[in-house]
C-alpha cells in the first residue's frame, strides 16, 4: 500500500463499516415490517374469507373452558375412582374428534395435569388402581 493513500483507504473502510451497520438495521426493520404485514394479512383473512377456519392451536384455546366444564361434570357424576382413558374416549366421542393414539395421549395428559391441580387444592385424591393412577372426588359434605 502506498503511504499517500493511507487516509483514503482507512476512510473508505470506515465508510464501508458504517454502511454495513446501517444495512443491518434496515434489514431488521424490514423483517419487523414483514411480520406486521403478515399479522394484518391474517386479520383480513378472518374477515374476508367466509370459509376461513381458525388454526388448530387457536381452536384448542377456545375449547379449553368447554374441556374443563366437561371434566367437572364427569367428576360430579362419578361414584368411584376415575382414570384418564375412559374420560378421553368420552371427550373424543362428544366432540367428534379422531381417536388417533397421539390425540388420545395428548388428551389423557391434559386430564392428568388438570387432576394434579385439583389434587393440590384438595378437590381430588390420587389413588392407585392396579398399575394405573386413578382419582377420586373428595366429598363436599
Amino acid at each position: 500500500m502506498r503511504q499517500e493513500y493511507v487516509h483514503t483507504i482507512s476512510g473508505l473502510e470506515q465508510k464501508r463499516e458504517e454502511l454495513r451497520v446501517r444495512l443491518g438495521h434496515m434489514d431488521a426493520e424490514r423483517k419487523r415490517l414483514l411480520v406486521a404485514l403478515g399479522h394484518i394479512d391474517g386479520a383480513l383473512k378472518v374477515f374476508v374469507e367466509p370459509e376461513f377456519e381458525l388454526p388448530r392451536y387457536v381452536r384448542s384455546r377456545v375449547d379449553k373452558n368447554a374441556f374443563f366444564d366437561f371434566l367437572r361434570e364427569y367428576l360430579q357424576r362419578s361414584n368411584g375412582p376415575v382414570t384418564t382413558g375412559p374420560i378421553a374416549r368420552l371427550w373424543i366421542a362428544e366432540t367428534g374428534g379422531t381417536a388417533t393414539p397421539g390425540e388420545m395421549n395428548r388428551i389423557r395428559t391434559r386430564i392428568s395435569h388438570r387432576f394434579a391441580k385439583l389434587v393440590e387444592i384438595g378437590d381430588l385424591l390420587e389413588v392407585e388402581e392396579g398399575y394405573r393412577k386413578a382419582w377420586i372426588r373428595v366429598s363436599s359434605a
